[in-house]
């Protein structure tokens, strides 16, 4: 399914492109710029390394969680429908003893985590394209309500531990071993890595795509590097081939083309 998006995706992206302006594009690039890139890049898979380590409740190390996510992006450069998150719960499950099964769910918990801020970057780029401030209520409106949130369970933290208890219950291996498989993070980790996951978007991830626009000869503002997060963030959502050929770019070349920089 990967291969054959990815296949549509390329064609369509391949076929707009216009090859004669191509072989010119190359005196558009300011290599002065990729050294920049290339520290924002880092910082950004720094980030990541963070929030993996955050769901984890540091198991095993910041290194461990370093090299499991450097494994991840490697591996999906390489692998089609981002194989390289396999790759990343099974090196992991080999450093630190923890059950695939387990990583799987705080892997899926850390896309949960996503999209509330990809939804906020959503409607903060609809607002500036509108000129209509009014949108922006809506992620402050969410901010409100995760805050409240947090400050009930402070006042009343046995809810969550009653909560949670549940759901270890719920997610035990059989029901011989009553050992406890706990497959969410504990609370302050899990506030925690929601924090960081709020803090890598918008910082490292952001300062990466304005750096890579400013290698590219365009000059970036707030709206540019908005769109660029949420047409990069779907097109690394949906099945694709080896580092997300023809799905990602498709999804990039449409970004570009909103911003009026189509090639």
């Amino acid at each position: 399914l990967g291969v054959l998006m990815s296949a549509g995706a390329a064609y369509y992206v391949l076929r707009r492109v216009d090859w004669n302006a191509m072989a010119g594009l190359k005196t558009d690039f300011h290599f002065e710029y990729l050294a920049l890139f290339a520290l924002t890049y880092a910082f950004m898979q720094a980030s990541f390394s963070l929030r993996w380590y955050m769901m984890n409740e540091g198991a095993g190390g910041y290194a461990a969680s370093v090299a499991a996510t450097m494994l991840a992006a490697g591996g999906n450069a390489l692998l089609p429908a981002r194989g390289g998150d396999i790759l990343r719960m099974v090196y992991f499950k080999q450093k630190t003893g923890q059950p695939v099964t387990v990583s799987a769910v705080r892997a899926l918990l850390e896309k949960g985590m996503d999209l509330p801020v990809l939804l906020s970057t959503v409607l903060i780029t609809y607002s500036s394209f509108q000129k209509d401030l009014r949108i922006l209520m809506v992620p402050v409106a969410m901010l409100v309500v995760i805050l409240a949130v947090v400050a009930f369970v402070q006042v009343r933290p046995d809810i969550l531990n009653n909560l949670i208890s549940r759901l270890e219950r719920f997610f035990r291996k059989d029901a011989q071993d009553r050992s406890s498989v706990r497959y969410m993070p504990s609370f302050p980790y899990l506030w925690r890595t929601f924090a960081v996951t709020m803090f890598m978007w918008y910082v490292p991830v952001a300062l990466s795509y304005g750096a890579f626009l400013l290698f590219v000869g365009i000059e970036p503002d707030l709206t540019s590097v908005l769109v660029l997060i949420m047409f990069a963030a779907l097109g690394v959502a949906v099945p694709s081939a080896p580092s997300g050929l023809g799905v990602f770019h498709a999804s990039m070349a449409s970004a570009f083309e909103i911003l009026g920089h189509g090639w």
